[in-house]
């Protein structure tokens, strides 16, 4: 029985476990929620499963687990259930899905990630074309731009996911990058400004094309300092903006009509709720109580124990990455990073793949092995 359980590789139950999550997670982004939501019980049962078996398997047949180890895991496990409280069970969810995450590099992480995303994004947009759901249009305030979202719920969350893309395919290409390659994630950069017109992402694309271009020139270990940095300027400078917005700064009552309102959001939570440790778990019963910047977010609705244990992960991850001179890695990082600025759900793994190499941190041994 053991020896037949040594013969299933671990990319076999990646490949389940986040097929599993990350499709049903991406239609419940869609217009086809309505149809999709019915079946999230038994989607979360399966999911609980796959995590459960992801555990036994890691404990038991590719023995990534010591006492210290298990210990460690064990206490981190209780700190984020108190973190996480009743009111919210995905970020406890997540860390089950990367304790279950198998020893796998992260170059087979990468093309299973395009693989699924690409194929949900795809079959949304040609059902949607089809005629089986609306095609949401969004006009911009102030403006006559139309945003479209081809069947997704708004025109963001379908260019976040084309950015996941972009991502992948980089990392995937890295160390064979073609001009060809070139085209392709400036094909989807069209597509995310003039279609969705959705101006992070728009940018975040830009600075992708960037690095990759740049590779040759870049080195593991200023990169890996710029990446450093960010975990300090991002929080510091998210928080920094959102003081002046109180304050009745005007250069920072004109940068939030340029970013939706997002600081008027966070302080409207800063004034109506603590810091502290453990956060105030916010029931989100308005537009206004919807902090759209991940670092704050977490400040406010988890604490400050998880805001710091998120950015020492990164830091941990950095660290190893530059260890293994994985540039490609960092960069993803790095736009994540810089993505948790404007956006809420860097904790969802299917909309910020970056966090699936916290896994290097927990039982994935193998994230940095012939990343090639």
């Amino acid at each position: 029985m053991t020896d037949n359980l040594k013969k299933i590789k671990p990319i076999y139950i990646f490949i389940l476990l986040y097929t599993v999550g990350a499709i049903f997670s991406i239609y419940m982004s869609s217009v086809y929620i309505f149809d999709i939501y019915k079946y999230i019980d038994e989607q979360k049962f399966l999911l609980n499963i796959l995590c459960a078996a992801g555990l036994i398997f890691n404990l038991f047949v590719f023995k990534t687990y010591n006492v210290k180890k298990l210990i460690t895991h064990l206490l981190l496990t209780v700190f984020i259930l108190f973190a996480a409280g009743k009111y919210n069970s995905s970020m406890f969810a997540l860390w089950l899905f990367l304790l279950a995450i198998p020893p796998v590099n992260f170059q087979k992480i990468s093309k299973t990630v395009l693989t699924v995303t690409a194929a949900a994004v795809i079959s949304i947009v040609v059902m949607t074309a089809c005629g089986a759901g609306e095609v949401i249009a969004f006009l911009r305030p102030g403006t006559n731009l139309m945003r479209y979202s081809y069947g997704f719920l708004n025109p963001t969350l379908f260019a976040a996911f084309l950015f996941q893309i972009c991502l992948a395919f980089t990392y995937i290409r890295w160390k064979n990058w073609q001009a060809k390659d070139n085209i392709f994630i400036f094909a989807v950069l069209c597509l995310v400004f003039f279609f969705t017109n959705s101006r992070t992402p728009s940018v975040l694309i830009v600075l992708l094309l960037g690095f990759v271009n740049l590779k040759n020139i870049l080195n593991a270990k200023f990169i890996s300092y710029f990446a450093e940095s960010l975990l300090i300027l991002c929080p510091i400078l998210s928080l920094g903006l959102t003081k002046l917005f109180c304050a009745a700064n005007q250069f920072a009552l004109a940068l939030d009509d340029f970013l939706s309102y997002r600081l008027r959001n966070a302080c409207y939570c800063f004034a109506n709720y603590p810091v502290n440790f453990w956060g105030n778990h916010i029931k989100v019963t308005q537009d206004m109580l919807l902090i759209k910047n991940f670092y704050l977010n977490l400040l406010l609705n988890y604490g400050i124990g998880l805001l710091i244990l998120f950015l020492g992960a990164y830091a941990l991850l950095i660290k190893k990455a530059a260890q293994n001179k994985d540039i490609a890695l960092i960069v993803i990082l790095i736009l994540s990073l810089m993505q948790g600025m404007s956006e809420t759900m860097q904790a969802a793994y299917y909309f910020n793949y970056s966090i699936l190499a916290f896994s290097a941190l927990l039982n994935n041994n193998k994230l940095f092995e012939n990343n090639a």
